[in-house]
């Protein structure tokens, strides 16, 4: 009874701690942003026994997981469809009056993917229903555009190393069909260049704007792979919306009917890695990497609000220094008089007396931001460097609240940090 009351407490903190995030981002949200839709569709066409078509079914579309549901009826060509359908895992369930329920498996839907589900009807009472088992074809005959997914599953358990350098799932991409790698982590995607891919996260772009595509090794372009629900790669015959001949398209996992969550750890170190080899033989330099994190999601209401969040961080310590230019202490009181070039004065055109600055003409702002942030040289050989260790600590914040307002309206807040 203590553990069911303590349970209860804490699923009470986390629907409070929902409701005051969702407040606060319902009370900043302006404008939507225009964004390319990751949604897929479910179709199909409704038959008897005779292979003749059956209008007038009730067609039902479930997300097991939510338990969110649509409905539509099959036309008078014994058609449905569902259209903007989330990334999720759903069931068609089929009703009419004379003929057998149907029913099917769970099947998953990809990203921008559209699944064909076509039912036979079997007369007979209502008490029987049938089931499917198999439902989402192999191959894909409903658009002639390529693509291919990687789910968290893939990205969690294949053996990739990101995790011991940086957090990006760029590596998990590369072996996707259609996808050739080149150097510095760019991508031509069926023989395109790599500026002509399109990057985006739930359809809003994060494409690199210097290098429009990846570009800076896709370090900055991706969440948490905690967060991620699937990537998927698509390239030929693209729709028309998107304005590249390729396109990464990340989608970020939504809490569930079920509260569950996930801790990790992942440790590098130089005593796990067969460093010297036959291939190498010089001991690299001494670097420890950890990464660790948690995730959480659940309901906030059943069947209609869902939460959930993640946090990883990446700590990468190693014996390297990086250096920088910094100034001298006598630069950083203006005194520049050792110096042969002529400091200008550019209120009058004319040099300063003995190349000095008057400190009554250094901006108060500029010294504070010289003294706060700008290090003093530190290394004796070279009087205007500073060296640091070279280590790097990246943190990374996700999160998502969904909220179901009707069968036909669906909102969703998120913040990836």
């Amino acid at each position: 009874m203590k553990c069911l009351q303590l349970q209860a407490s804490a699923l009470l903190r986390i629907r409070m701690l929902m409701w005051a995030i969702w407040l606060v981002m319902l009370s900043s949200s302006a404008r939507p942003a225009l964004a390319q839709s990751t949604y897929g569709q479910v179709v199909g066409t409704v038959t008897d026994a005779s292979k003749s078509v059956v209008p007038g079914v009730n067609v039902n579309l479930t997300e097991v997981r939510t338990n969110v549901q649509r409905s539509t009826t099959s036309k008078a060509d014994g058609t449905y469809e569902f259209v903007n359908v989330p990334l999720g895992q759903y069931r068609v369930d089929l009703d009419k009056s004379g003929f057998q329920k149907y029913a099917t498996q769970p099947f998953p839907l990809e990203a921008r993917q559209t699944v064909r589900i076509d039912a036979e009807l079997v007369t007979g009472g209502v008490a029987t229903e049938v089931q499917v088992m198999d439902v989402a074809p192999l191959v894909n005959t409903e658009n002639p555009t390529i693509s291919a997914a990687a789910s968290n599953r893939q990205l969690q358990q294949l053996p990739f190393v990101f995790r011991t350098s940086n957090t990006t799932p760029i590596s998990a991409i590369a072996v996707l069909p259609e996808v050739q790698k080149g150097t510095s982590n760019e991508f031509s995607l069926s023989g395109s260049l790599p500026y002509q891919n399109e990057v985006s996260v739930d359809g809003i772009l994060t494409t690199n704007v210097r290098r429009n595509g990846i570009g800076d090794g896709g370090e900055n372009i991706f969440p948490s792979i905690e967060t991620i629900q699937e990537i998927k790669v698509s390239s030929i015959n693209n729709s028309a919306e998107y304005a590249q001949v390729g396109d990464i398209t990340t989608v970020t996992k939504g809490g569930t009917n079920q509260l569950h969550g996930t801790a990790f750890w992942n440790y590098n170190g130089n005593g796990l890695n067969a460093n010297p080899n036959y291939f190498t033989r010089t001991l690299p330099a001494r670097t420890v990497a950890n990464d660790y994190g948690g995730s959480a999601g659940g309901p906030v209401f059943k069947d209609k609000t869902f939460f959930f969040g993640a946090f990883e961080r990446l700590s990468i310590y190693g014996l390297g220094v990086g250096t920088a230019t910094v100034p001298e202490a006598d630069f950083r009181q203006g005194d520049f008089s050792r110096l042969t070039t002529p400091i200008i004065d550019p209120s009058t055109g004319a040099p300063f007396a003995g190349n000095i600055i008057p400190s009554a003409r250094i901006n108060s702002v500029s010294k504070v931001f010289l003294d706060k942030y700008i290090r003093a040289p530190n290394i004796r050989a070279n009087q205007h460097s500073y060296a640091i260790s070279a280590s790097t600590i990246s943190n990374q914040f996700d999160a998502r609240l969904d909220h179901v307002f009707s069968s036909r309206h669906k909102r969703v807040w998120a913040v990836l940090v």
